[in-house]
């Protein structure tokens, strides 16, 4: 008989002669991992993680989506994402060197027409998300401003003139 050691996929282990019981879904990475052109994020078990993260990121910390409805599930999304997948709220993940965290705030992006400004509300729950219509920018305090109530294609950017 054919023995593997040493492989956290197997479900079983031997380390030092002492049989111990894996998770299934557990991985022998630990944090940050690029598997097929995609970023997956480990937990110190080694389970794959889904949904809205705080995560470490070369800024320190910031707030992921990992989504859980990807094959396979947990990939790190990046650019424009509607959240949950298609019904949801307007978020923007940082694309650059595929940093994909949710961006916040007064941001110039790319969208269908261009280049506009957006604000990516860092007051709501999950942050980041894509506000539009009338806006007092900080909110309550701050001056007024028309992001584009239109649909999907032009949705949230700054209207002037």
């Amino acid at each position: 008989m054919k023995r593997k050691f040493g492989s956290l996929l197997l479900g079983i282990c031997l380390v030092a002669a002492v049989f111990s019981v894996v998770p299934a879904e557990a991985h022998a990475a630990v944090g940050w991992t690029k598997v097929s052109g995609y970023w997956y994020y480990y937990n110190a078990s080694g389970v794959k993680l889904t949904g809205w993260q705080t995560l470490p990121s070369r800024n320190g910390t910031d707030l992921f989506y990992l989504d859980p409805a990807t094959s396979p599930s947990g990939q790190m999304v990046m650019g424009w994402q509607k959240i949950p997948r298609g019904v949801g709220k307007w978020y923007y993940f940082d694309p650059v060197d595929e940093q994909g965290g949710v961006l916040k705030g007064w941001q110039k992006l790319r969208w269908s027409g261009g280049t506009s400004w957006f604000f990516l509300d860092p007051a709501t729950s999950p942050s980041g998300q894509m506000v539009v219509g009338w806006q007092k920018i900080p909110r309550g305090t701050g001056d007024w401003y028309y992001l584009n109530p239109g649909p999907n294609n032009d949705a949230g950017n700054m209207l002037t003139g």
